[in-house]
Parts: structure tokens; C-alpha cells; sequence
């Protein structure tokens, strides 16, 4: 995997504390996150840090250090910035469908959506689930309508 730029690194004061209480060092960890080791990530955000590495698109990573506490890694979309921070201090609210799309707005011309990688696989499930002879019969009669 091609590393990508981190920018600025900014770290919180509580970052920092619990970091050293765990006697850990902050530039493992971004070494890790610039690397694509993402850490302690679920399988979506992993697959949307694959594709993110080399998009206009944030980059997120999560270590549990040795006392227990989560580190999170946030890289901004523009490379510009790399944020760490407590997972805790990270703000996380719900929106609605039309808020979320709203906000994944800017990236609807790029190559390749964000949001149809996520979906993609869920709507090809579900066409692979129709049988082709439904498909095909529909196209049939109403070829066969005069």
C-alpha cells in the first residue's frame, strides 16, 4: 500500500496523558496508521481505509494501548491534518438518509463513490437473489404486447 501524507499532527492533552501513562509513543502509532496497519478497525472502516488511502478521503485508525485506553487516528481528507485523539473525545451523531447523503455530496463526481462501495455489495446481493428468468420473462411479454 502507497503511504500517504499526514500533515500537522495535533494531539489532545488527554491523548497525550494517557499515552504516557502507558509508557507508549505516538509515532509508532502513526507509523502503523500510515503503513494500513488500521488497528483495532471493524471490516467496513478498513475497507473504506483501503480505498481512502488513495482518495480525498479521511483515513481513520484505533489502538487499544497497554493501560486499556483507545487511541483514535484521524488523517483529513486533504492529507493537511492528522488528529489523535481518546476514541471518547470523538463526536459521533446520528443524521438522516438526506443529511448523510448531503454530506457525502462532494465526492458524488469523483471516480468512485464512497457510497456505492459500501452499497454496492448489499445491491448485488440482492440482484444475484432474482432469479434472471423473472427478468427475462417481463422483457419477453412486453416484447410480445402488440
Amino acid at each position: 500500500m502507497k503511504q500517504f501524507p499526514l500533515g500537522t499532527i495535533d494531539i489532545t492533552p488527554a491523548a497525550l496523558e494517557r499515552l504516557e501513562a502507558a509508557k507508549s509513543h505516538v509515532d509508532s502509532l502513526l507509523a502503523r496508521h500510515q503503513a494500513g496497519d488500521w488497528g483495532d478497525v471493524d471490516a467496513f472502516t478498513q475497507r473504506m481505509n483501503e480505498r481512502s488511502s488513495t482518495h480525498a478521503e479521511p483515513v481513520s485508525s484505533v489502538y487499544e494501548l497497554p493501560n486499556s485506553s483507545q487511541i483514535r487516528i484521524i488523517t483529513s481528507p486533504d492529507r493537511s491534518l492528522t488528529r489523535v485523539l481518546l476514541a471518547e473525545e470523538v463526536e459521533q451523531r446520528e443524521v438522516s438518509a438526506v443529511e448523510g447523503y448531503d454530506a457525502m455530496a462532494p465526492t458524488y463526481d469523483l471516480g468512485t463513490n464512497p457510497l456505492i462501495v459500501v452499497e454496492e455489495p448489499h445491491v448485488e446481493a440482492i440482484l444475484r437473489s432474482i432469479p434472471i428468468t423473472n427478468a427475462l420473462d417481463v422483457g419477453r411479454v412486453q416484447a410480445d404486447m402488440p
